[in-house]
């Protein structure tokens, strides 16, 4: 094997042809001139002389920067939680008054406490609020809030 076969490829170029403008001044055909035309850069455009022929070539270039990577940039879809009807509203069986995680509001009268904490609607009436104390677990009274479903009449 000869030592030309393990030599590597050239760089891959593309030939045009060659006006006065990219090529160079006439005194001096390797110097660029300054009038060179708008489509070509002069950092790419690379000039050689090959016998008696002047070969003009612009060599490949990236298209775009290499972009960095980031640790951001994700986020989780939000629960949709909270008070879905408020106090004084008309609802009817079967509605959502509260989307909740715990206990922060407790099913009152007319209502029941879904397996997500959610508080639906027994009947149809109108939505109120109250708070009460209660006994925790640990011996402490706090306030809570109830939600409750007055019925229409005549329903």
């Amino acid at each position: 094997m000869s030592l030309a076969s393990y030599q590597a490829a050239p760089p891959r170029v593309t030939e045009r042809s060659v006006t006065h403008a990219q090529v160079g001044c006439r005194e001096n055909p390797l110097k660029k001139c300054q009038n060179t035309s708008p489509d070509t850069g002069s950092e790419n455009l690379h000039i050689s002389l090959h016998g008696s022929s002047i070969i003009a070539y612009t060599a490949p270039m990236a298209h775009k920067k290499a972009g960095g990577s980031t640790s951001n940039g994700r986020d989780s879809t939000a629960k949709r939680r909270g008070v879905k009807r408020f106090g004084g509203q008309r609802v009817s069986a079967g509605e959502v008054l509260v989307r909740q995680k715990g206990f922060w509001y407790r099913p009152g009268a007319n209502t029941h406490l879904g397996k997500d904490w959610t508080i639906h609607a027994n009947t149809e009436g109108t939505v109120t609020f109250s708070q009460k104390r209660m006994l925790k677990f640990n011996g402490r009274r706090e306030r809570c809030t109830f939600i409750h479903i007055e019925p229409t009449p005549g329903v």
